[in-house]
């Protein structure tokens, strides 16, 4: 078994085998751990079934950066071979209709479309069997997409090494705040507030609603002697970083929950991977 073989579990979801899959694994191991991988499965569970795509079966590729399942039942896949389709029997490769063989970010928003971001050539909009390019005023910036949020009202946000950005039509409106120039950012987020929560390479986070910049979290603020690289969101619009999403390894560090602008020692019996943020506004400070 090859690294960046994509496994389908049968026994756990049967209607697999009728209609479109509904899980597929990226797993990204070493050939010994992937072999104690498939032991742990035959020892737990009876019947149980894997099909592994690789680029000697079906699939182009033998990795992949990001996966994305959209509503309708098809998978998407982003990897540096390209953009790829499953659809539960085969992959259809959409490389040739993008500028760019280099997927780093997919995401679905509310209205079914699909966004993809490439690692060289900025982001594409797929609706309605059309790609279309969605480029900022500086066609030499916005190339390298991270990752991608959108905002109750429909807004649609990018997070890039060029800064962060809002979509407006088929153009890229950079969202230039003080503080943020220069900046490269991973990941992005919104909660049900409507606040934009983007996360800085160097471990700050920054936040804005619309066109008003609020304030920035420094992951010293969450995370004392700790970086932070990572920011997230449920389908509740609550906000989660992870408290061991640090370069160099975790933390011995208490748990901290954030909430309400206040950041306090979470129980250890309540502590899990994820920090909670709940409800933000303006009028949140950061205290402690």
């Amino acid at each position: 078994m090859k690294t960046g073989s994509l496994f389908i579990d049968h026994r756990r979801f049967p209607r697999l085998r009728r209609t479109l899959p509904l899980l597929l694994a990226l797993v990204l191991l070493l050939p010994g751990a992937a072999f104690a991988a498939e032991g742990h499965a035959e020892s737990e569970h009876i019947n149980y079934i894997v099909d592994t795509f690789n680029e000697e079966n079906g699939l182009p590729t033998g990795e992949a950066n990001t996966l994305l399942q959209a509503d309708n039942g098809y998978l998407w896949i982003g990897s540096y071979g390209g953009l790829l389709r499953y659809d539960g029997s085969s992959f259809t490769d959409f490389s040739d209709r993008l500028m760019s063989s280099a997927i780093r970010a997919l995401f679905e928003s509310s209205d079914g479309t699909l966004y993809i971001g490439t690692n060289d050539a900025g982001m594409y909009r797929f609706r309605d069997d059309v790609f279309t390019m969605i480029s900022a005023e500086n066609v030499h910036s916005f190339l390298c997409i991270r990752d991608f949020a959108e905002a109750p009202d429909g807004t649609i946000y990018t997070a890039s090494t060029s800064g962060i950005a809002r979509v407006d039509g088929d153009t890229l409106i950079p969202c230039a705040f003080p503080g943020m120039e220069g900046e490269q950012f991973l990941n992005i987020a919104v909660d049900r507030n409507g606040v934009v929560w983007a996360m800085s390479g160097g471990g700050t986070l920054y936040l804005f609603r619309g066109s008003e910049f609020l304030y920035t979290i420094a992951s010293d603020d969450i995370l004392p002697g700790g970086m932070i690289y990572s920011v997230g969101t449920d389908k509740n619009g609550v906000i989660y970083v992870p408290p061991h999403g640090l370069r160099g390894g975790g933390t011995d560090r208490p748990g901290r929950v954030f909430h309400r602008g206040r950041h306090h020692h979470q129980p250890p019996e309540r502590r899990g991977r994820r920090h909670r943020a709940r409800q933000l506004s303006e009028r949140l400070r950061i205290s402690g």
